[in-house]
């Protein structure tokens, strides 16, 4: 079990490839409602609204043009939760001494409750898995999928829950490749 906790120092933001006076109004705007982002559902400003409009020009001006592929990584409880997914098989791997990358295959979030307060993600294989099949799979093909379960817990209730399905393959050259 991997036990993640949301406790991010106020300020600390990282800048990427942002130019400063946009990576500014992005902190002050998240700053301000980050306290409350869970409380309610849209956590964006209304469509035809001027807030809205502004988003949108400084998203386009760093999007490139259509078509392309965009990720988007939210820094959210969903971000946190699949981190502790991601942490919980990585930390069992290292143990294992079976060097592997993780790739997310695909994943849901389930909000159950607003969160309003600190959460805590545990994370645990889902029900039905085994690690022991798993390793052997890496072994045997060289790759292997797996499913894990992160609970959202705050303030002694679940929040939310967290379901991810991930791939490992070996890294060449390590045992078995």
């Amino acid at each position: 079990m991997t036990r993640w906790c949301d406790a991010r120092p106020a300020g600390r933001w990282h800048r990427g490839g942002v130019d400063g006076d946009l990576q500014r109004r992005i902190t002050g705007f998240w700053s301000t409602v980050a306290s409350g982002y869970e409380a309610h559902g849209g956590n964006v400003p209304a469509r035809d609204t001027e807030e809205y409009e502004a988003w949108s020009r400084a998203l386009d001006a760093l999007l490139p043009s259509p078509p392309a592929d965009v990720l988007d990584i939210g820094t959210g409880t969903g971000f946190v939760a699949m981190l502790a997914a991601w942490g919980l098989l990585y930390v069992r791997l290292d143990r294992a001494q079976r060097p592997a990358r993780l790739v997310i295959q695909r994943c849901s979030m389930e909000y159950l409750q607003p969160i309003d307060a600190e959460f805590a993600a545990v994370s645990t294989l889902a029900a039905g898995e085994d690690w022991s099949r798993f390793l052997a799979g890496i072994e045997r093909k060289g790759r292997a999928r797996i499913a894990v379960r992160v609970d959202l817990d705050s303030r002694d209730r679940r929040v939310g829950e967290f379901t991810g399905e991930f791939v490992a393959v070996r890294v060449p050259g390590s045992a078995g490749a």
